[in-house]
């Protein structure tokens, strides 16, 4: 997880591959023929939990992710009352969820956090300036 927050490779070319072999892993559970050396699959991020805890850990995963989804949500639509900004937050994480379901659960989720900071930098750049443009400009007005 912290080595997907790292820097990205063209400015750290050392960085370790943080994603298992998905090769391996497909011909272990019997998905992919004994002989396929090309192929690669992704655990999916329920999947990995399995992987991790067996059965009960889909559970805990989904309730878990759940829980995770839950304050995101609260955090951008619900406190915000449904500001653009806080929508427009919410729906890039889950194109980027949506994206990364067939992926590693590390790269997934540092990605998500590299997104949540970039979006509210942005907003508060925006918002910001907005704010600075008006205390101005109702500054000017009343000197």
């Amino acid at each position: 997880f912290f080595v997907s927050l790292g820097p990205p490779r063209m400015i750290w070319p050392e960085k370790p591959v943080i994603s298992g072999n998905g090769n391996e892993l497909g011909r272990a559970l019997g998905i992919l023929a004994p002989g396929d050396f090309n192929t690669n699959i992704g655990p999916s991020v329920i999947g990995e939990w399995y992987l991790n805890i067996g059965p009960p850990g889909i559970l805990i995963g989904m309730f878990l992710m759940g829980i995770l989804f839950r304050i995101l949500y609260e955090g951008s639509i619900g406190a915000t009352q449904a500001r653009f900004s806080g929508v427009y937050i919410y729906a890039i994480i889950w194109i980027h969820v949506i994206k990364g379901m067939e992926d590693w659960m590390a790269p997934v989720y540092a990605g998500l956090v590299k997104i949540v900071i970039i979006m509210l930098m942005i907003h508060w750049a925006l918002t910001y300036k907005k704010g600075i443009a008006v205390f101005l400009k109702n500054r000017l007005h009343t000197s």
